[in-house]
């Protein structure tokens, strides 16, 4: 009996020396975890910190210089709009000429805010599509949708100003409307829609990960290296992370998620029924359904390309159809840019005002 029970007791000594070294290990591995992931927050805060910092580059009338997409931004001092390109620069981006005019958009001198009593005018809101992200600037769909509008109707002066900044989500897009845009008095805002439009915004760093108890490191970066996670090493320039939840610094929490878009198109409607303006969703394929709830509930007509696009791509792969850039960057090439701006045309040319014999708008 003395036996079994010492057995017992060894027994219990070493599972409990195991669980404790098992304890032991995952706390000193957690603890590496969280260096290596502050290593990495650092890295973030010194790049933010230099788009914070940095001074906007010189104009002149020379050859436009290569730039990163960093180098085309600067910190807003708008915390609805985090970031934004820097006025009055032209760079090459991505091959492409990049000139951004004095209002910080991807687009030329902007009319005069008074309207010509002919005038039609659209403002398009939207990221990286609509800022024409690998194409040249007369080959983005708002450039060509412009002309098609024109062709339709040559009694209306169409304009088309293009608000659209590279990792914007929703919350950002209007926000910069609002600030930027608004003055110009649109008769028709176009926001373009996206799936990353209700994440958290590119270009930020996360939150300190020294004192974050609301989830394990060790389990991020061990999921890092098999593949299962994604944002254990995000940079400030890299691709928007998709998850939400705890990794949303708290000061974005109400800019991401349904909540965060639904929030920024009721703001939107509020404006246009102010203001006067109709406003268009538009998507690529097909919106999420809580878009399209939130559209129908504030009466936002919503465009959808995903028929015309089967049409085009039929049984080709969409990563392998010419409407995207390549396998590895789904934005849409110009031929997608040309597609997109044709079922727009379609949609938007009944949209357009009716002019009186004096040449005015009937507003």
């Amino acid at each position: 009996m003395d036996a079994t029970c010492a057995a017992r007791g060894v027994r219990g000594r070493r599972l409990l020396a195991l669980g404790l070294g098992i304890g032991v290990a995952l706390a000193l591995g957690e603890v590496a975890a969280r260096a290596v992931a502050w290593r990495h927050h650092q890295l973030v805060r010194r790049h933010w910190a230099r788009l914070v910092d940095q001074e906007p580059p010189a104009a002149d009338g020379g050859a436009a210089t290569a730039a990163t997409l960093g180098q085309l931004m600067r910190a807003s001092d708008d915390d609805r709009i985090v970031y934004e390109l820097i006025p009055n620069q032209r760079r090459t981006f991505m091959g492409r000429d990049c000139a951004i005019n004095a209002l910080g958009f991807r687009d030329g001198a902007w009319p005069q805010a008074e309207r010509s009593p002919s005038t039609w005018r659209i403002v398009g809101l939207g990221d990286s599509v609509l800022f024409g992200w690998g194409v040249d600037t007369e080959e983005r769909y708002g450039e060509r949708l412009q002309a098609l509008l024109a062709a339709a109707r040559p009694e209306l002066r169409v304009e088309f100003l293009n608000t659209g900044v590279p990792g914007y989500n929703t919350t950002m897009e209007v926000a910069a409307f609002e600030a930027r845009a608004l003055a110009w008095q649109p008769d028709l805002v176009l926001v373009d829609w996206v799936g990353n439009d209700a994440d958290l915004p590119n270009l930020i760093a996360r939150e300190d990960p020294r004192f974050d108890l609301s989830r394990s490191y060790l389990r991020q970066l061990v999921g890092a290296w098999r593949g299962f996670e994604t944002g254990f090493y995000d940079g400030p320039l890299g691709g928007v992370p998709l998850d939400q939840g705890a990794r949303v610094p708290r000061r974005y929490h109400d800019m991401v998620g349904e909540r965060g878009v639904r929030s920024a198109l009721e703001r939107l409607a509020t404006l246009g029924a102010e203001r006067g303006f109709a406003i268009v969703l538009c998507t690529h394929y097909t919106a999420a359904p809580f878009v399209q709830r939130a559209c129908e509930e504030l009466g936002i007509a919503v465009i959808e390309h995903a028929a015309r696009v089967h049409e085009v791509v039929g049984s080709t792969p969409y990563r392998a159809s010419p409407l995207i850039l390549g396998r590895d960057d789904p934005h849409p090439s110009a031929t997608g840019h040309a597609l997109y701006a044709e079922t727009l045309a379609s949609a938007l040319a009944p949209l357009a005002p009716d002019v009186s014999a004096a040449g005015a708008i009937s507003r």
